[in-house]
């Protein structure tokens, strides 16, 4: 029974576990590894949140692995970097065509772990579920702007 935060992070982490596992599985032949497949799937899913620091905050990644990951990307053609036409110093990354065979894979390895992990879950369950979670993250709010002062 999820009665604490130690808990409620224990689950999260779990499910982050069998995520990363069956990806990591699922594209070993491949050669990508999992913070490749997050950016991939990030980047294809946030066309709008694409430079490495963005990518960094949002995916709790250290700047080295997404660089490192970035240059990967790049490498294999799945990625290409832009200079912002205001600030020359923002880099943007986007998706090249070259990418959607491997996105296509990624989403759908995502959609049936997805399927397989929610099927006994009913709407009403995932309602309550996102309204806890609401509820949860807006006392974190809370605390973190009270600490802030």
């Amino acid at each position: 029974m999820l009665t604490n935060v130690e808990e409620m992070l224990k689950a999260c982490m779990y499910i982050r576990k069998v995520y990363v596992n069956e990806f990591y599985s699922y594209f070993k032949e491949e050669n990508y590894s999992p913070n490749e497949i997050d950016i991939l799937l990030f980047l294809h899913n946030n066309p709008n949140i694409n430079t490495s620091m963005q990518l960094c905050v949002c995916l709790n990644v250290s700047k080295t692995l997404v660089s490192r990951s970035i240059d990967s990307l790049i490498k294999k053609k799945l990625l290409i970097s832009k200079k912002d036409e205001k600030d020359k110093r923002i880099q943007h990354l986007l998706l090249t065509k070259e990418s959607n065979t491997i996105i296509k894979k990624i989403v759908s390895l995502k959609d049936k772990i997805n399927e397989e992990i929610f099927k006994d879950i009913s709407p009403e369950e995932f309602e309550q579920t996102e309204k806890t979670l609401n509820k949860i993250r807006s006392c974190l709010d809370k605390k973190i702007r009270r600490d802030a002062l």
